[in-house]
């Protein structure tokens, strides 16, 4: 898809005349979300995985194969579809709340979908990190860029959610400050990283940035 510089013009003066830090358009609600699928989500086996520091054991969902049809890419480049769903790419234990990356966490069982599950039971799937929780991850996790645009996403879901009333002042402040350190990290020469400077770049500024994008 071609997003032109008009609309990236909209979108930066929507920030820059409703004051805010961040807010957000979808610029593409994918097409093929108006047609029906082919072949529905296919569910895999769950992981069991244990953490390396303290060994409690936690469940991981798969998928054998899933598609994009009704995914919607917001303007902060996240992608949410709900019949391709992505693991996080780092977890905070539940147990000990250590950041670790989920290559990390050591697979130690599978359990078939239409398995019953009984030796695994009360061990919990994992989740996305917190807000607070990735600002942690800023720190320890190796590949910044990718600890601090997970950071963003993280913050801009208050907004997808509905629940901007959890944004606390620190929570804003510790947002504009991670900003800051994600701009420095991006590279105008990769799409991706074009959309997110769209949301921050000011208006008088996208000229110098690009004409267009391929993503």
């Amino acid at each position: 898809m071609i997003v032109p510089k008009s609309l990236l013009y909209r979108t930066a003066h929507f920030f820059k005349s409703t004051g805010q830090t961040i807010r957000y358009q979808i610029i593409n609600r994918n097409i093929s979300s108006q047609l029906k699928t082919k072949e529905d989500m296919l569910p895999g086996p769950t992981i069991i995985r244990e953490c390396p520091h303290c060994g409690i054991q936690m469940k991981q969902k798969t998928i054998i194969s899933g598609n994009t049809f009704g995914a919607t890419l917001w303007s902060d480049g996240k992608q949410v579809a709900p019949m391709l769903p992505r693991p996080p790419y780092y977890i905070c234990c539940k147990m000990c709340r250590n950041i670790i990356m989920l290559q990390d966490v050591r697979k130690v069982a599978e359990i078939e979908w239409n398995e019953r599950d009984e030796k695994y039971s009360k061990a919990a799937f994992i989740e996305f990190p917190t807000f607070m929780e990735n600002i942690r991850a800023t720190e320890v996790i190796s590949d910044k860029k990718l600890a601090r645009t997970m950071t963003m996403y993280s913050y801009n879901d208050f907004s997808r959610d509905h629940k901007e009333d959890a944004i606390t002042p620190e929570i804003q402040k510790l947002h504009e400050h991670n900003i800051y350190e994600l701009e420095s990290l991006l590279d105008k020469s990769i799409p991706e990283d074009l959309i997110i400077k769209a949301h921050y770049c000011p208006i008088n500024l996208l000229d110098s940035q690009l004409t267009s994008i391929s993503i």
